[in-house]
This record gives structure tokens, sequence and C-alpha cells, in this order.
């Protein structure tokens, strides 16, 4: 995830570094699409200034928060750092619409207004997936509340263990990962696909396998998997030799 916010950050400088009166033209939003009359008569220079100086901030900023809550906060508050930098692009947004005419204005404060609906939208997913999956087992099936969460019948159960070493995953098909949690669906580096629900350090994991094929792993919080485990101990699922 790291890398990520670096890979955010460099865009973010590229964006404010690349624009200049040579190009404007073609890559300044707004100015590309007024009259030549118009472009004569825009103080560009003063414009390109504001531009470069409020992104370059918000990358700054957005870089050394990211940073600080990486290293000195638990992983989930990182989502603070996601809704700053949407707020903070659209306040640009919208700031940068009232130097240009009245329709532009008007359509700067709506782009501005779906990037901060955007960053809510993001944050709010965010927070849900970081929220820990409970699992209900009742006569007819194990239920895995949650986001992606899942279910398997109790009778297609064709194995289950409990174990130290997680599959080792390759890529993500759809679902949340970052460098403590992943959940969603997953390839592993055997080409198997396989439904996880991980946080790191917290083993020992259970997994399950249907009659299906279909292969879950679920670890979130050591107590609850090792209670998982009796519960099915007693149903005398089968057990993984």
């Amino acid at each position: 995830m790291l890398f990520g916010s670096l890979f955010v950050f460099a865009v973010l400088v590229l964006a404010a570094l690349l624009p200049n009166r040579n190009n404007a033209a073609s890559l300044l939003s707004g100015y590309n699409q007024m009259a030549p009359e118009e472009q004569a008569a825009f103080p560009l220079q003063n414009y390109l200034q504001f531009h470069k100086r409020w992104l370059l901030c918000i990358a700054g900023m957005f870089l050394a928060i990211d940073l600080l809550l990486h290293f000195f906060a638990p992983p989930s508050w990182r989502i603070g750092s996601v809704l700053w930098l949407f707020t903070s692009l659209a306040m640009m947004l919208y700031q940068q619409g009232a130097r240009f005419s009245a329709q532009q204005k008007t359509l700067y404060a709506a782009l501005s207004s779906f990037l901060l609906l955007l960053g809510l939208g993001i944050t709010w997913l965010n927070y849900r997936d970081y929220q820990n999956n409970e699992v209900v087992i009742t006569a007819q099936k194990i239920e895995i509340l949650g986001s992606y969460g899942t279910s398997i019948a109790l009778a297609d159960v064709s194995r289950w263990q409990l174990s130290n070493n997680p599959p080792a995953l390759r890529n993500k098909r759809y679902g949340f990962a970052d460098d403590q949690l992943k959940k969603g669906v997953f390839t592993a580096t055997d080409g198997q696909k396989v439904r996880v629900f991980l946080k790191k350090g917290e083993a020992p994991y259970l997994y399950l396998e249907s009659k299906t094929g279909e292969k879950i792993w679920f670890g979130l919080h050591s107590a609850q998997q090792k209670q998982i485990a009796k519960t099915l101990d007693s149903l005398q699922l089968p057990v993984v030799d």
C-alpha cells in the first residue's frame, strides 16, 4: 500500500509540473476550452503558479500524512489520508473554477462535489473492509458475515484444518488488500483460486474446503479461529490429515 501512496504522490507532482505556457492549450482543463480571445485575456501565468502551488502542497501533505499513519498508527487509520486527499483535490477544483466563466465555474463545482462524494465512498468501503468478519455456525451451514463473506453447507465441507502457513498469494481477483489485511478472492502462487480473510500475525489460520472445490482461508483473530475449530471438531467434520 505504501508503493501505491508513492505512485499517487508522483502523479500529483507530475500534474503540478507538466502544464506550462506552451502546452496549456492542450493540458490545462478549462483553459483549453476557451475561445482564443478569452485565452488572450486570461491571466495564464498567475493561474499556472496557483495550480502548481496547490498540487505540490497537496502532494507533499498527502505523502507526509500517509507516512505518519503508516509508521505510527494502526493500518485502519490510513483511510484518513485517502479522505484528506479527495477533500483537498475537491477544494482545489472549486477554487480553480472561480477563476473561469460562470458556466465553467458550475462545471468545476460539480466536479469538486463528485470528487468529495467519491472520497467519502472509498473511505466508507475501506472502513467496512477493516471491520472484523463474524463466523456463524448453525446446524446447516458455516456463514462468514461481513465484506466479501460467503457460506458453505456443513454437508458440503470435505475437510478443514488449522494451519500456521496460509497460502502465498499472487494477485487479487477482487477484494481488499494492504500490508496487514487481505479479504476477497485471490489467486495463489500455485494458480488455485482461494477466498481469504487473513490478517498478518493471527495464526493459526482456519482452512475450509468444500466438495465443489471452493477453498476458504479464515484468520482475522487467532482466538476466533481456535474457537471455530473446537466447534467444527465437535461436529465431527473431516479434518485434513
